[in-house]
């Protein structure tokens, strides 16, 4: 089992909302980034590997599969009492 800290977000685009199609994890800001699809995500995350986001101030949020309301599949940062470590904070990482 290994531990990922993801550290930017890839977005779709879409007219209605969007959804995270891939990340990026480092383990720490300077360390170059490791891009991840979702597919190979949920496949780590199946085969025990961890990932997770964290803030500075607040504790770390793990991150767990998705499937949105509208039928697309992805990852969502578990709940906790702070915004600051949710995906959806992070940057968006480099095309």
């Amino acid at each position: 089992m290994t531990d990922y800290r993801i550290m930017c977000v890839t977005l779709d685009q879409p007219t209605a909302h969007k959804h995270i199609v891939g990340v990026g994890t480092a383990n720490s800001p300077s360390q170059p980034l490791v891009q991840w699809t979702i597919a190979q995500l949920r496949s780590a995350l199946s085969a025990g590997d961890r990932f997770y986001t964290y803030a500075v101030g607040s504790n770390a949020a793990v991150v767990e599969p998705f499937t949105c309301d509208c039928g697309y599949i992805t990852i969502r940062s578990s709940a906790d009492a702070t915004l600051a470590n949710n995906l959806d904070r992070l940057r968006e990482c480099p095309r």
